[in-house]
């Protein structure tokens, strides 16, 4: 916290764990990638404990559709919860909505398109995409689509479509969403 109300980044970490591999195709995550997963929570915590941020109380981990969709959810975050003393919180999708507002609101305010314009916002994700309708400052709507990057790619290899079309869906998926929102 920035002491007035908002906050500072104090660092951009980022480490891929396939977990959506494991959910979208075996509709379990394997243990293999559940160990991925705890090293790579570890690491987080140790890079928070550098900053001097290890009270649990100020620790927020959250997981999106991989996790929420997995048949083994509860293993994945136990295993988590015992190696890493992290408690991950799963979004459901209004918390998602309110995260991809979140993650763009600063930015929309300073620029003045936030009270000036209607915008349509977008997040993509492997699981599933965020579609978000603002109103000069105020959601219209917002809506989910269980369709994100890793679940077209997937479909695209079992149909054998060329590695070289999957922009030309993913922007055909992007136009979809968008013209569904009204």
């Amino acid at each position: 916290s920035d002491g007035q109300g908002g906050f500072r980044v104090l660092d951009t970490l980022q480490q891929a764990v396939l977990l959506g591999r494991d959910t979208f195709t075996k509709a379990i995550i394997g243990q293999e990638t559940i160990e991925e997963c705890v090293k790579a929570l570890r690491g987080y915590r140790k890079i928070l404990a550098e900053y001097g941020l290890s009270d649990q109380a100020r620790i927020l981990a959250v997981a999106t559709s991989a996790i929420r969709e997995a048949a083994n959810r509860d293993e994945v975050l136990d295993r988590i919860f015992v190696a890493t003393g992290l408690s991950v919180e799963i979004l459901e999708d209004a918390e998602i909505s309110r995260y991809t507002y979140l993650s763009v609101h600063k930015q929309l305010k300073k620029s003045g398109l936030i009270n000036n314009a209607n915008l349509l916002i977008m997040e993509m994700g492997g699981g599933s995409t965020d579609v978000l309708t603002m109103q000069k400052g105020s959601v219209g709507n917002a809506e989910v689509f269980k369709v994100g990057s890793y679940r077209i790619r997937r479909v695209l290899e079992d149909y054998h479509v060329p590695e070289s079309r999957l922009r030309q869906v993913m922007r055909g998926h992007v136009e979809r969403a968008a013209g569904s929102i009204h």
